[in-house]
């Protein structure tokens, strides 16, 4: 479980379906983002504006944990952690 709020978790939530395309009733916590159409170049965009729009930033080696929206939850609480 990550340590981010209700809000900042929607804004992830959304932000990576509206690059994916998808309606956010259909992805879980733990449904693999690939199921939902991300592809390497779909990562990069998510991670760039997770970037851009939060501050912080991912460490590349971070990347591979971003297979779920809890995986993406926990790298984006980490990096904000080591922005503090």
């Amino acid at each position: 479980m990550s340590s981010l709020d209700d809000t900042t978790e929607r804004y992830i939530k959304n932000l990576i379906c509206d690059i994916l395309d998808v309606n956010p009733s259909d992805v879980s916590e733990t449904s693999p983002l690939a199921r939902h159409g991300a592809d390497s170049l779909a990562t990069i965009e998510i991670i760039t504006r997770l970037e851009q729009t939060l501050g912080i930033t991912i460490e590349r080696q971070d990347v591979p944990r971003m297979a779920d929206l809890a995986g993406v939850y926990d790298v984006v609480a980490e990096a904000g952690r080591r922005k503090d």
